[in-house]
């Protein structure tokens, strides 16, 4: 008796989160639409204001006993760009750590990729709820947020006017890039060891994450050319939408592709193998990478990110 009048509250607990199927699961705000359970999988879809549409099992709503910030943040920017992100009781602890170190810089990239998504063209303004949109960066609060857009209009890159925000000439120089006109969109270099070993990370990691999100992979070791390889490889940056960095093995060159394609105004996602975290250079060790520990964990964790902050490619579902 005295076992089960312990458990008997938390049983309890459990079973209003599992009916009160009128607010997120994520934040608590009234959902947008009715959700909707899938009984085949044992899972809920949510529709929120903040968190955007995502699903969710029933074993992961148990375990997740408070609200997560960088949770709201997986599924909001995964919404963003067109994805509903799947929370289980297996992947919302990475989920949590995969948005809960985010650096300054990639959050300030976050939010101007946002603000691009709601302005197609110089001139045209967006408003912003604090209270609604902080999930579309990796922030903990609304005030954190406003932080982001306090400093941004500091930097130059947006003015702000009421409620309603616009890009300045610098900020659509910012997201364009310096050589922006020269890039092919969905298009994608990759940048990483040749080394026959680490063939397996492109073959089962990188390729297939890039092409599930939809664009198409550039990879040296797979382009025949006639040309010097450096100059070749150049012009592929310089082509590219964005790049893919893994850094396992530590190779010089992958660092020098990196930065050319900073310099250049690309996006670059940083990847290495977990065990190798350690090793990263201090000059880029403060970039977030996907330390990965499988090819498949890379697969996966590499496509979200990439569709999280550049949406869906052009190939995507052909």
């Amino acid at each position: 008796m005295e076992s089960g009048e312990r458990h008997q509250p938390e049983r309890e607990r459990d079973g209003e989160k599992m009916q009160n199927l009128g607010r997120c699961k994520l934040c608590g705000l009234n959902v947008n639409e009715p959700t909707q359970e899938d009984n085949a999988r044992r899972a809920y879809l949510l529709s929120c204001r903040r968190c955007g549409k995502y699903e969710i099992t029933s074993q992961a709503l148990l375990d997740i006993d408070t609200y997560s910030p960088f949770l709201q943040a997986a599924a909001r920017q995964g919404s963003e760009a067109g994805a509903r992100v799947f929370i289980t009781e297996n992947n919302w602890r990475q989920l949590i750590e995969d948005h809960s170190h985010t650096g300054v810089a990639e959050n300030f990239d976050k939010l101007l990729q946002f603000l691009h998504r709601r302005i197609d063209r110089p001139g045209k303004m967006a408003s912003i709820d604090l209270e609604r949109e902080y999930p579309v960066i990796d922030a903990q609060s609304s005030d954190e947020l406003k932080w982001y857009l306090e400093n941004a209009e500091d930097a130059g890159f947006i003015r702000k006017s009421g409620t309603h925000y616009f890009l300045t000439a610098k900020g659509w120089d910012y997201l364009i890039g310096p050589s922006g006109g020269g890039a092919i969109p969905g298009r994608c270099f990759v940048a990483m060891s040749f080394s026959e070993e680490h063939s397996s990370i492109y073959m089962a990691g990188i390729k297939p994450a890039v092409v599930d999100a939809g664009y198409d992979p550039i990879w040296m070791k797979d382009v025949l050319t006639n040309e010097d390889i450096c100059h070749r490889m150049v012009v592929e940056i310089r082509k590219a939408q964005f790049v893919v960095a893994d850094f396992t093995g530590q190779k010089g060159g992958v660092y020098f592709e990196a930065g050319f394609a900073l310099a250049l105004g690309r996006q670059v996602f940083w990847t290495t193998k977990a065990e190798e975290m350690n090793d990263i250079h201090f000059d880029t060790n403060h970039y977030q990478h996907v330390d990965w520990k499988t090819a498949a964990d890379l697969r996966s964790r590499l496509t979200e990110k990439i569709v999280a902050l550049l949406g869906y490619g052009p190939r995507h579902g052909k």
